[in-house]
């Protein structure tokens, strides 16, 4: 495995790890208030759906509540882009024989990404705030919006494929290089289930 692929793998299983961990806690908070149901859809095939009752949360409940769906949306979001980054590298020759499902960048147009980490300075002020990506963190604002965090991701994300190459390849040959480690990793979704789609949750 060169350096390019395993680095994809691993910011993919960083994302992954992260979204599971939000799910995770969002679940285990859920846990007393939810009830489920069997229903058939249009197609007369059996569907799980999952009541919420967040009404009877506590003030703190609802806060916790709160703040995990956002944390666990902006991880999504985290994944979708490296999922989309990694397939806009794939040829459509790759593609046309596993078409794996991708939600929409759309889906999370509205959601703001925070930074990683934050130092604090000797009085106790947060300054310095960073976000990862892949093995690095960069310089970045405290939040940025979804649009902003794109373009940092993908510009940043395409920097250290590149610089993980040998200087004397040709800018033709650094591309090649760079769909080569996507396509890869792009076809490592076939036997998993790396996007799955969301659970169906009636509040």
């Amino acid at each position: 495995m060169n350096n390019n692929v395993s680095m994809l793998s691993s910011e993919r299983e960083r994302l992954k790890n992260n979204v599971n961990m939000f799910a995770q806690r969002l679940d285990e908070l859920c846990a007393p208030i939810k009830t489920e149901e069997v229903v058939r859809d249009q197609y007369g095939e059996e569907q799980t759906i999952s009541h919420l009752d967040i009404d009877s949360f506590s003030v703190d409940e609802r806060m916790q509540y709160d703040y995990l769906v956002e944390k666990r949306n902006e991880q999504r979001a985290k994944l979708c882009l490296f999922e989309t980054y990694v397939k806009s590298f794939t040829p459509a020759s790759v593609i046309d024989s596993y078409n794996a499902h991708i939600e929409s960048l759309d889906t999370y147009k509205d959601v703001t990404i925070h930074a990683n980490s934050v130092d604090m300075d000797k009085d106790g002020n947060f300054v310095n705030y960073s976000t990862k990506v892949g093995n690095m963190s960069f310089s970045t604002p405290e939040s940025m919006s979804f649009d902003e965090y794109k373009q940092f991701y993908t510009s940043n994300l395409t920097n250290l494929l590149t610089n993980n190459l040998n200087s004397n390849l040709t800018q033709e040959e650094v591309m090649q290089e760079v769909q080569n480690a996507c396509s890869e990793v792009y076809m490592q979704q076939k036997n998993s289930n790396i996007m799955s789609l969301p659970s169906n949750v009636i509040m």
